[in-house]
C-alpha cells in the first residue's frame, strides 16, 4: 500500500490547525500534531517540565539565551535538539505503520525557521539528510499582514521578519510547495489533493 504524507508548514496563523482538522475529518488523513504539547518520549516531558521550572530552568533558559545571541549552540542546546530529533522520529514512524495517509500539523523541518541557531546545529544537520522526506511539503503563506491579524498575542512583525526569512532560507534545501493560505480552504485542499493519486 502507498504512503501519502504531508508535512505542513507555515508560521502561527498561517491556517495549519484548520487545514489539517478538514483533511482528517473528510478525507481519511490521520492527524499528527507535531508541537510541543503532545509528547510520545518521557525526556520531552522531562525537558518541558525543567523549562518551565523556575529554578534551574529559569537559569538554563538564560544561559542558552544568552549563547544564542552569540549565535552559538553550547552542549545543553545540541542535547535538546536530538532529543527534538528522536521526538519526531518517534512521532513520524508510529504514525507510518499504522496509517497509509498522514499529514503533520509541524514536523521536524520547523526548527529550522523557529530557532535563530539551528542552522549551526551539528546534530540538526546531520538528521537533517536522514529524516525521512514527506510525499509533500506544502508550505501555507497568508502573508505578513495576515499573520499579525490572526494571532496578535504570539506574533510581532520582527519575529514574522525573522521566520519568513528563514523559510526562504529552507526553500533551498527541500522543495516546498507554496499555497496561498488566504483562499477558501475547499480550494486549497482541491490544490493539495490533485498531486496524490485516487
Amino acid at each position: 500500500m502507498s504512503k501519502y504524507i504531508i508535512f505542513l508548514v507555515g508560521l502561527d496563523g498561517s491556517g495549519k490547525s484548520t487545514l489539517t482538522r478538514e483533511l482528517s475529518k473528510n478525507f481519511g488523513f490521520k492527524e499528527i500534531y507535531g508541537g510541543w504539547k503532545r509528547y510520545y518520549l518521557p525526556t520531552s516531558w522531562l525537558i518541558s517540565k525543567i523549562g518551565t521550572y523556575n529554578k534551574s530552568g529559569g537559569k538554563i533558559r538564560k544561559k542558552l539565551n544568552e549563547e544564542r545571541a552569540k549565535n552559538k549552540v553550547s552542549f545543553i542546546q545540541e542535547c535538546i535538539y536530538l532529543n527534538y530529533v528522536f521526538e519526531h522520529l518517534t512521532r513520524y514512524y508510529i504514525s507510518y505503520f499504522f496509517n497509509s495517509k498522514i499529514i503533520f500539523d509541524r514536523s521536524f523541518f520547523d526548527i529550522y525557521f523557529q530557532n535563530s541557531v539551528a542552522y549551526q546545529s551539528k546534530v540538526l544537520s546531520y538528521f537533517f539528510k536522514k529524516f525521512p522526506k514527506p510525499t509533500h511539503f506544502i508550505y501555507l503563506n497568508p502573508g505578513k499582514n495576515i499573520l499579525l491579524s490572526r494571532k496578535p498575542d504570539e506574533n510581532t512583525s520582527k519575529k514574522i521578519d525573522f521566520q519568513l526569512k528563514n523559510i526562504e532560507k529552507l526553500k533551498h534545501k527541500i522543495n516546498l510547495i507554496e499555497i496561498d493560505s488566504t483562499r477558501k480552504v475547499d480550494d486549497i485542499i482541491k490544490e493539495i489533493l490533485i498531486n496524490f493519486p485516487n
